[in-house]
């Protein structure tokens, strides 16, 4: 399976939930430039292929290890995209956040702070956004922009796909919906995998408001979030939460 997601749209605690099936096994981000630093039996997969390596040598290499990868769509160019996706061996699960304003937010504010994933944090979550500086309207602007292209990359590659090798799963319906509806939609995936599912507590953790990082005692402390919703908030490109917001 490949998992293809842009930042801050919730693969990595889909990984954490796919992991716990015993038949499962996923390499998180191998193309990621800071892949090979992060463990050193880590090979450095960004500088074979800078060496000359083939793409899909690498692949074949990878899939002979895990039975999947999860890869953010801006560290792979649009032809190492279109050979991933078409491997026809494969099953996608295009993943997406809906509201791109809280994604662009999420993502600087995320890059300011070094902290992507709550269960890695070292500290009391929320000393790592006090003093935090005013975003950036302009700069919240621009990833909004980016990320639009990411998720139309994914569109244009995956188009060809049909349902048996293509599901599209949105951020806002595994993390943001009630308990059942979101155990509806793993239940679809872990059909569409081909896999029994795994209902445990660690799938419910990963589901729930507790591993996400945005939540009053944090991103509350940000000074400008009313100035961002009133500039970028509108309704085709989503809000901040009203709780985010202070005048």
């Amino acid at each position: 399976m490949v998992v293809l997601a842009h930042p801050r749209s919730g693969s990595n605690s889909l990984v954490e939930i796919l992991d716990r099936h015993p038949q499962v096994s996923i390499v998180n981000e191998p193309f990621n430039e800071n892949f090979a630093s992060w463990d050193a039996s880590n090979p450095d997969y960004v500088a074979r292929l800078g060496n000359g390596e083939l793409f899909e040598g690498l692949l074949d290499e990878l899939f002979a290890a895990f039975t999947g990868l999860k890869e953010l769509s801006y560290q792979i160019d649009d032809a190492a995209l279109a050979a991933l996706v078409g491997r026809p061996e494969v099953k996608v699960v295009a993943l997406r956040r809906r509201n791109v304003l809280q994604t662009a937010v999420s993502q600087v504010v995320a890059e300011r702070t070094g902290l992507w994933k709550t269960w890695d944090a070292e500290r009391d979550l929320a000393d790592y956004y006090r003093g935090h500086p005013a975003l950036d309207v302009a700069e919240v602007a621009s990833r909004m922009e980016w990320t639009c292209g990411e998720t139309a990359r994914v569109d244009a590659a995956v188009a060809g796909l049909g349902p048996d090798r293509l599901m599209s799963v949105d951020y806002e319906d595994l993390y943001e919906s009630s308990p059942g509806d979101a155990r509806a939609v793993m239940s679809d995936l872990w059909s569409f995998l081909d896999l029994e599912p795994v209902n445990d507590a660690a799938v419910d953790h990963f589901l729930s408001e507790s591993v996400r990082q945005a939540r009053p005692s944090t991103y509350g402390q940000i000074p400008n979030l009313a100035e961002v919703e009133a500039a970028l908030g509108n309704d085709t490109t989503g809000h901040l939460p009203a709780w985010t917001v202070r005048s």
